[in-house]
């Protein structure tokens, strides 16, 4: 049998190339090292960008443990409303045939 070496996370994430893609870290976030994460990012990075879709691919490290604050969720939500337009998903049905845009689904909105 062959050796093959193994797959991290940026193997297996860009797999996905050149569809959009959003990774954030936390820089004290101990489960994932800083080091590590730079290094997967410039991995996926080159991927994205060998493709001509760097454009697509959003990496950040932030400056908080393991969580999932509330300006990362904002953001996210733009970075979602912006790809979910332009592959042409903006839209969501709601039970009775009427249907809500991703703002108004995350905003509560009707």
């Amino acid at each position: 049998m062959r050796h093959r070496p193994h797959l991290d996370y940026p193997d297996i994430a860009s797999l996905a190339c050149p569809k959009p893609m959003l990774f954030y870290n936390g820089e004290q976030d101990t489960l994932f090292p800083v080091p590590s994460v730079r290094e997967a990012y410039a991995k996926m990075r080159e991927v994205w960008d060998s493709q001509n879709a760097g454009d697509r691919l959003q990496t950040r490290l932030w400056p908080v443990p393991h969580v999932y604050s509330v300006e990362m969720q904002e953001q996210a939500f733009a970075w979602l409303d912006r790809w979910l337009r332009v592959w042409g998903a903006t839209r969501r049905p709601e039970a009775g045939g009427a249907s809500r845009t991703t703002n108004q689904h995350r905003r509560g909105a009707g």
